[in-house]
Protein backbone atom coordinates (compact mmCIF):
# COMPACT_ATOMS: atom_id res chain seq x y z
CA UNK A 1 0.00 0.00 0.00
CA UNK A 2 1.36 3.37 -0.92
CA UNK A 3 2.24 6.16 1.50
CA UNK A 4 0.03 9.05 2.50
CA UNK A 5 1.26 11.39 -0.23
CA UNK A 6 0.60 8.89 -2.98
CA UNK A 7 -2.74 8.05 -1.41
CA UNK A 8 -3.80 11.67 -1.78
CA UNK A 9 -2.62 11.66 -5.40
CA UNK A 10 -5.14 8.91 -6.14
CA UNK A 11 -8.15 10.96 -5.07
CA UNK A 12 -10.62 12.86 -7.29
CA UNK A 13 -8.52 16.01 -7.08
CA UNK A 14 -5.94 14.35 -9.34
CA UNK A 15 -8.19 15.06 -12.34
CA UNK A 16 -7.96 18.79 -11.62
CA UNK A 17 -4.17 18.99 -11.71
CA UNK A 18 -2.61 21.47 -14.13
CA UNK A 19 0.08 20.30 -16.50
CA UNK A 20 2.92 21.14 -14.09
CA UNK A 21 1.19 19.15 -11.36
CA UNK A 22 0.76 16.11 -13.57
CA UNK A 23 4.55 15.90 -13.88
CA UNK A 24 4.73 15.35 -10.12
CA UNK A 25 2.51 12.26 -10.11
CA UNK A 26 4.32 9.15 -8.90
CA UNK A 27 6.93 7.80 -11.33
CA UNK A 28 4.96 4.61 -11.94
CA UNK A 29 2.62 6.78 -14.01
CA UNK A 30 5.48 8.36 -15.97
CA UNK A 31 3.72 7.97 -19.30
CA UNK A 32 1.33 10.74 -18.29
CA UNK A 33 4.34 13.06 -17.93
CA UNK A 34 5.32 12.10 -21.46
CA UNK A 35 1.98 13.40 -22.73
CA UNK A 36 2.12 16.75 -20.95
CA UNK A 37 3.63 18.84 -23.83
CA UNK A 38 0.46 18.22 -25.83
CA UNK A 39 -2.53 19.92 -24.22
CA UNK A 40 -5.07 17.91 -26.20
CA UNK A 41 -3.58 14.66 -24.89
CA UNK A 42 -3.88 15.84 -21.31
CA UNK A 43 -7.47 16.89 -21.88
CA UNK A 44 -8.24 13.50 -23.43
CA UNK A 45 -6.76 11.67 -20.44
CA UNK A 46 -8.75 13.83 -18.00
CA UNK A 47 -11.93 13.30 -20.03
CA UNK A 48 -11.42 9.51 -20.09
CA UNK A 49 -10.81 9.46 -16.32
CA UNK A 50 -14.02 11.44 -15.77
CA UNK A 51 -16.10 9.22 -18.11
CA UNK A 52 -14.88 5.98 -16.52
CA UNK A 53 -15.22 7.25 -12.96
CA UNK A 54 -11.57 6.57 -12.15
CA UNK A 55 -8.48 8.69 -11.51
CA UNK A 56 -5.53 9.47 -13.74
CA UNK A 57 -3.54 6.96 -11.71
CA UNK A 58 -6.20 4.32 -12.33
CA UNK A 59 -5.87 4.68 -16.10
CA UNK A 60 -2.27 3.49 -15.96
CA UNK A 61 -1.98 0.10 -14.27
CA UNK A 62 1.28 -0.51 -12.37
CA UNK A 63 3.12 -3.80 -12.96
CA UNK A 64 2.74 -4.73 -9.31
CA UNK A 65 0.50 -3.73 -6.43
CA UNK A 66 0.04 -4.97 -2.87
CA UNK A 67 -2.52 -4.56 -0.07
CA UNK A 68 -0.22 -6.36 2.38
CA UNK A 69 -0.64 -3.68 5.05
CA UNK A 70 -4.42 -3.88 5.14
CA UNK A 71 -5.10 -7.59 4.60
CA UNK A 72 -4.72 -8.30 8.32
CA UNK A 73 -4.14 -11.68 9.97
CA UNK A 74 -5.26 -15.09 8.69
CA UNK A 75 -8.35 -16.78 10.09
CA UNK A 76 -7.17 -20.36 10.54
CA UNK A 77 -9.84 -22.64 9.14
CA UNK A 78 -11.50 -25.62 10.74
CA UNK A 79 -12.56 -28.66 8.76
CA UNK A 80 -13.90 -27.59 5.36
CA UNK A 81 -13.87 -23.96 6.49
CA UNK A 82 -11.77 -22.24 3.82
CA UNK A 83 -14.75 -20.30 2.42
CA UNK A 84 -15.69 -19.10 5.92
CA UNK A 85 -12.12 -17.95 6.57
CA UNK A 86 -11.74 -16.24 3.19
CA UNK A 87 -15.00 -14.31 3.57
CA UNK A 88 -14.04 -13.30 7.11
CA UNK A 89 -10.55 -12.04 6.21
CA UNK A 90 -11.67 -10.27 3.02
CA UNK A 91 -14.56 -8.49 4.75
CA UNK A 92 -12.28 -7.18 7.48
CA UNK A 93 -9.67 -6.08 4.92
CA UNK A 94 -12.26 -4.21 2.85
CA UNK A 95 -13.49 -2.37 5.95
CA UNK A 96 -9.93 -1.56 7.03
CA UNK A 97 -9.03 -0.19 3.59
CA UNK A 98 -12.05 2.12 3.43
CA UNK A 99 -11.87 3.23 7.07
CA UNK A 100 -8.13 3.99 6.94
CA UNK A 101 -8.59 6.05 3.79
CA UNK A 102 -11.12 8.22 5.61
CA UNK A 103 -9.50 8.42 9.05
CA UNK A 104 -5.80 7.76 8.49
CA UNK A 105 -3.57 4.72 8.27
CA UNK A 106 -3.86 2.42 11.28
CA UNK A 107 -7.08 3.96 12.60
CA UNK A 108 -9.20 0.84 12.03
CA UNK A 109 -9.37 -0.84 15.46
CA UNK A 110 -11.84 -3.73 15.03
CA UNK A 111 -11.07 -7.41 14.58
CA UNK A 112 -13.67 -9.63 13.01
CA UNK A 113 -14.84 -12.62 15.04
CA UNK A 114 -12.23 -15.41 14.73
CA UNK A 115 -12.97 -18.25 14.59
CA UNK A 116 -16.13 -17.19 12.74
CA UNK A 117 -18.48 -19.09 15.04
CA UNK A 118 -21.56 -16.95 14.37
CA UNK A 119 -21.08 -17.17 10.59
CA UNK A 120 -20.45 -20.91 10.82
CA UNK A 121 -23.67 -21.58 12.71
CA UNK A 122 -25.71 -19.34 10.41
CA UNK A 123 -24.32 -21.06 7.29
CA UNK A 124 -25.20 -24.47 8.71
CA UNK A 125 -28.71 -23.26 9.48
CA UNK A 126 -29.11 -21.84 5.96
CA UNK A 127 -27.55 -25.00 4.42
CA UNK A 128 -24.93 -22.86 2.69
CA UNK A 129 -22.02 -24.76 4.23
CA UNK A 130 -21.22 -27.88 6.24
CA UNK A 131 -17.96 -29.35 7.61
CA UNK A 132 -18.07 -32.43 5.38
CA UNK A 133 -18.60 -30.77 2.01
CA UNK A 134 -17.64 -27.17 2.68
CA UNK A 135 -19.53 -24.51 0.77
CA UNK A 136 -19.23 -22.11 -2.14
CA UNK A 137 -17.90 -18.64 -1.41
CA UNK A 138 -20.93 -17.07 -3.11
CA UNK A 139 -23.32 -18.93 -0.82
CA UNK A 140 -21.36 -17.99 2.30
CA UNK A 141 -21.29 -14.33 1.26
CA UNK A 142 -25.03 -14.42 0.65
CA UNK A 143 -25.43 -15.56 4.26
CA UNK A 144 -23.16 -12.70 5.37
CA UNK A 145 -25.35 -10.24 3.47
CA UNK A 146 -28.45 -11.79 5.04
CA UNK A 147 -26.88 -11.31 8.48
CA UNK A 148 -26.18 -7.68 7.59
CA UNK A 149 -22.44 -8.23 8.02
CA UNK A 150 -20.04 -9.91 10.42
CA UNK A 151 -19.67 -9.55 14.19
CA UNK A 152 -16.38 -8.33 15.67
CA UNK A 153 -14.45 -9.35 18.77
CA UNK A 154 -15.87 -6.17 20.28
CA UNK A 155 -19.34 -7.36 21.26
CA UNK A 156 -20.89 -3.97 20.56
CA UNK A 157 -19.79 -3.57 16.92
CA UNK A 158 -20.60 -5.09 13.54
CA UNK A 159 -18.92 -4.91 10.08
CA UNK A 160 -21.79 -4.30 7.61
CA UNK A 161 -21.87 -6.02 4.20
CA UNK A 162 -24.65 -4.98 1.81
CA UNK A 163 -23.98 -7.19 -1.22
CA UNK A 164 -21.49 -9.17 -3.27
CA UNK A 165 -20.04 -9.01 -6.75
CA UNK A 166 -19.18 -12.21 -8.64
CA UNK A 167 -16.62 -12.49 -11.44
CA UNK A 168 -15.86 -15.60 -13.54
CA UNK A 169 -12.21 -16.57 -13.72
CA UNK A 170 -10.19 -18.06 -16.59
CA UNK A 171 -10.17 -21.69 -15.34
CA UNK A 172 -13.08 -23.69 -16.72
CA UNK A 173 -13.56 -27.43 -16.96
CA UNK A 174 -14.50 -28.93 -20.30
CA UNK A 175 -18.08 -29.50 -19.10
CA UNK A 176 -18.49 -25.83 -18.23
CA UNK A 177 -17.09 -24.80 -21.60
CA UNK A 178 -19.75 -26.91 -23.30
CA UNK A 179 -22.72 -26.00 -21.12
CA UNK A 180 -22.39 -22.30 -20.42
CA UNK A 181 -21.06 -19.19 -22.06
CA UNK A 182 -19.49 -16.80 -19.60
CA UNK A 183 -16.88 -14.24 -20.49
CA UNK A 184 -14.17 -14.49 -17.81
CA UNK A 185 -12.20 -11.61 -16.40
CA UNK A 186 -9.00 -10.86 -18.26
CA UNK A 187 -5.67 -10.51 -16.49
CA UNK A 188 -5.78 -6.72 -16.91
CA UNK A 189 -9.33 -6.52 -15.55
CA UNK A 190 -8.42 -8.64 -12.53
CA UNK A 191 -5.33 -6.58 -11.72
CA UNK A 192 -7.34 -3.38 -12.08
CA UNK A 193 -10.05 -4.81 -9.81
CA UNK A 194 -7.50 -5.51 -7.05
CA UNK A 195 -5.76 -2.17 -7.60
CA UNK A 196 -8.97 -0.14 -7.36
CA UNK A 197 -11.22 -2.24 -5.09
CA UNK A 198 -8.77 -3.91 -2.71
CA UNK A 199 -8.44 -7.60 -1.70
CA UNK A 200 -10.83 -10.07 -3.33
CA UNK A 201 -11.74 -13.71 -2.73
CA UNK A 202 -10.54 -16.28 -5.25
CA UNK A 203 -11.65 -19.90 -5.73
CA UNK A 204 -9.46 -22.53 -7.39
CA UNK A 205 -8.87 -26.28 -7.53
CA UNK A 206 -5.87 -27.51 -5.53
CA UNK A 207 -4.20 -30.91 -5.26
CA UNK A 208 -2.61 -31.36 -1.82
CA UNK A 209 0.06 -32.04 -0.72
CA UNK A 210 1.58 -30.57 -3.91
CA UNK A 211 -0.23 -27.28 -3.30
CA UNK A 212 1.03 -27.04 0.29
CA UNK A 213 4.67 -27.03 -0.88
CA UNK A 214 4.22 -23.58 -2.43
CA UNK A 215 4.96 -20.75 -0.02
CA UNK A 216 5.82 -17.11 -0.70
CA UNK A 217 7.13 -16.23 2.77
CA UNK A 218 10.76 -17.17 2.24
CA UNK A 219 12.79 -15.15 -0.27
CA UNK A 220 14.19 -18.24 -1.92
CA UNK A 221 10.63 -19.40 -2.61
CA UNK A 222 9.28 -16.09 -3.87
CA UNK A 223 9.57 -17.22 -7.50
CA UNK A 224 7.67 -20.49 -6.98
CA UNK A 225 4.21 -20.15 -8.46
CA UNK A 226 1.36 -22.65 -8.13
CA UNK A 227 -0.19 -23.19 -11.56
CA UNK A 228 -3.31 -25.14 -10.68
CA UNK A 229 -4.16 -28.74 -11.40
CA UNK A 230 -5.48 -30.56 -14.47
CA UNK A 231 -9.17 -31.32 -14.90
CA UNK A 232 -8.37 -35.02 -14.66
CA UNK A 233 -7.38 -34.54 -11.00
CA UNK A 234 -10.81 -33.04 -10.27
CA UNK A 235 -12.59 -35.90 -12.04
CA UNK A 236 -10.50 -38.47 -10.12
CA UNK A 237 -11.29 -36.65 -6.85
CA UNK A 238 -7.61 -35.99 -6.27
CA UNK A 239 -8.22 -32.24 -6.12
CA UNK A 240 -10.53 -30.07 -4.06
CA UNK A 241 -11.99 -26.60 -4.46
CA UNK A 242 -10.39 -24.03 -2.20
CA UNK A 243 -11.04 -20.37 -1.30
CA UNK A 244 -8.31 -17.80 -0.61
CA UNK A 245 -7.90 -14.02 -0.33
CA UNK A 246 -6.03 -12.35 -3.22
CA UNK A 247 -4.31 -9.17 -2.04
CA UNK A 248 -1.36 -8.59 -4.37
CA UNK A 249 -0.55 -8.98 -8.05
CA UNK A 250 2.46 -8.81 -10.32
CA UNK A 251 2.95 -9.04 -14.07
CA UNK A 252 5.89 -11.27 -14.97
CA UNK A 253 7.44 -11.51 -18.42
CA UNK A 254 7.39 -14.97 -19.95
CA UNK A 255 8.11 -16.57 -23.33
CA UNK A 256 4.50 -15.99 -24.42
CA UNK A 257 4.16 -12.45 -23.08
CA UNK A 258 3.24 -11.12 -19.66
CA UNK A 259 1.74 -13.44 -17.05
CA UNK A 260 -0.38 -12.26 -14.13
CA UNK A 261 0.41 -13.84 -10.77
CA UNK A 262 -1.64 -13.27 -7.61
CA UNK A 263 -0.34 -13.41 -4.05
CA UNK A 264 -2.85 -14.94 -1.68
CA UNK A 265 -3.52 -15.26 2.03
CA UNK A 266 -4.33 -18.86 2.90
CA UNK A 267 -6.02 -20.23 6.04
CA UNK A 268 -4.04 -23.33 7.00
CA UNK A 269 -1.76 -21.86 9.68
CA UNK A 270 -1.31 -18.70 11.80
CA UNK A 271 0.93 -17.22 9.09
CA UNK A 272 -1.49 -18.13 6.30
CA UNK A 273 0.74 -19.00 4.64
CA UNK A 274 1.04 -16.66 1.68
CA UNK A 275 1.48 -18.16 -1.79
CA UNK A 276 1.90 -17.00 -5.38
CA UNK A 277 -0.69 -18.48 -7.75
CA UNK A 278 -0.95 -18.15 -11.52
CA UNK A 279 -4.02 -16.18 -12.60
CA UNK A 280 -5.08 -18.95 -14.99
CA UNK A 281 -5.65 -21.32 -12.05
CA UNK A 282 -8.61 -19.34 -10.67
CA UNK A 283 -12.16 -20.45 -11.40
CA UNK A 284 -13.95 -17.37 -10.03
CA UNK A 285 -13.63 -14.31 -7.82
CA UNK A 286 -15.98 -12.63 -5.32
CA UNK A 287 -15.97 -9.23 -3.64
CA UNK A 288 -18.03 -8.25 -0.57
CA UNK A 289 -19.65 -4.84 -1.07
CA UNK A 290 -19.04 -2.38 1.76
CA UNK A 291 -21.14 0.81 1.92
CA UNK A 292 -21.29 1.56 5.65
CA UNK A 293 -18.61 1.84 8.38
CA UNK A 294 -18.50 -0.38 11.48
CA UNK A 295 -21.64 0.19 13.50
CA UNK A 296 -23.28 -1.01 16.74
CA UNK A 297 -24.39 -4.62 16.59
CA UNK A 298 -28.08 -5.00 15.63
CA UNK A 299 -30.25 -6.12 18.52
CA UNK A 300 -31.86 -9.56 18.33
CA UNK A 301 -35.29 -7.94 18.11
CA UNK A 302 -34.46 -6.11 14.87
Amino acid sequence: MMGADNERAEGPQTMLLVEEGIRKVDTEFACISYLTPWRWCNQAVRWLAWKTGTTLAGLVLPDTWSWEKIVGSPAVQGRGGCSLSACTVCTEAQHRMIYDRLHGSGSFRWRVEVPPTTLRMECIKKEAWNPEEGGKVEHVLEVVVGMGGLPTMDDDYFLPVVGLNKYPGPYKTQMLRLTEYVKPLTAIETARLIRQRGPIIGALAVNPPHYFSYRADAKQRAKRVYRGCPESAIIARKAAWHAVVCFEYRFVKSLIGEELQLKIMDSHSPDGPRRWICFDAFDRFCLPVICRPPCPRPSSSE
